[in-house]
């Protein structure tokens, strides 16, 4: 089988004529594609049951190449949700016919799951997954893509020698392809290669960020990362690049820190001022009731009700 012929016998089992009778007794009235990954499928069946369809972004123009092209896409759905509002600004800036039906709703993320995590200590975590109080324990998440950007850490792992802190990088997220396999090959030519642990795939990434002392975002592209919010609703100190929507979730020695994207010298230095910072705990509680006050599960209900009733009267 190669790919194509892969795809279209899924394709088949998806829009057989059994399958689509049984949608069609569903007397659906819209479909919504939770990202343009889900584009192809919701054009289909909206072609087939000649209803309207709405598309939520959750991609920055920052991942295409040719963002132009990618907006025409976005424009063939008759509703646009963002989730992020520069985001919004962005595509809308390259397709100004966006703007008459485009909302901005943010993410929210799994309270149950931050709710069953906190039940227990940071201490317990950090005891359970092997982090040293000895260390300044930081998270990164993430597969290992060239977007996510973890090279940024490991090509200047000597920068962070020089703190008084002694500094653990835990990577989290798949690395077996071709970007993790460089990445690996780096840090085994590396001096501080001591100072990374790569974890790989983990289910339980929460207990992680619960554990860090700091989740670090190194991304140079994300729409409105919900590692974030998990951080904020987490407790957790938040140093990320001002990329996109980052800046709506995270101001900058408020709710958390920011830096310029990429810039390992901005990124150093604002982790040294955390560092000798005495407002920790100002900051993660400021963090802690911005993700409550804006995104919290509550809140993203109630926008998606009003989305729902908008799509009803389209």
């Amino acid at each position: 089988f190669n790919t194509s012929n892969i795809k279209s016998y899924i394709e088949g089992k998806i829009f057989d004529n059994y399958r689509i009778n049984k949608i069609k007794s569903l007397d659906i009235k819209f479909i919504i594609a939770n990202s343009l990954s889900a584009e192809h499928y919701a054009k289909n069946l909206s072609k087939i049951l000649n209803i309207k369809t709405c598309l939520i972004v959750r991609e920055s123009t920052e991942f295409y190449a040719n963002p132009k092209k990618t907006s025409n896409r976005i424009n063939y759905f008759d509703y646009v949700v963002f989730v992020s509002s520069n985001v919004m600004k962005k595509w809308i800036s390259i397709a100004p016919e966006l703007e008459n039906k485009s909302t901005y709703i943010p993410n929210t993320i799994d309270q149950l799951s931050i709710d069953n995590v906190i039940t227990k200590s940071k201490s317990y975590f950090k005891n359970k997954l092997y982090f040293s109080d000895k260390e300044l324990n930081l998270v990164v998440v993430g597969k290992f893509i060239d977007r996510k950007n973890q090279n940024l850490i490991i090509s200047n792992l000597n920068k962070f020698t020089k703190t008084d802190e002694k500094i653990k990088f835990h990577f989290i997220g798949k690395n077996l392809n071709s970007y993790g396999q460089k990445m690996k090959k780096l840090l085994k030519q590396s001096p501080y290669k001591k100072m990374v642990s790569f974890h790989g795939f983990r289910k339980n990434i929460l207990e992680y960020i619960y554990a860090a002392d700091y989740l670090l975002l190194t991304a140079n592209a994300e729409a409105s990362p919900r590692v974030i919010y998990e951080a904020m609703a987490l407790k957790t100190v938040v140093i990320a690049s001002n990329i996109d929507g980052v800046p709506e979730l995270i101001r900058d020695n408020e709710t958390g820190y920011l830096y310029k994207k990429n810039n390992i010298d901005d990124l150093f230095l604002k982790m040294k001022e955390s560092i000798s910072s005495n407002k920790t705990n100002n900051i993660v509680e400021s963090a802690y009731r911005h993700y409550h006050q804006t995104f919290s599960n509550q809140i993203h209900e109630k926008n998606y009700k009003k989305l729902l009733n908008l799509l009803e009267s389209l």
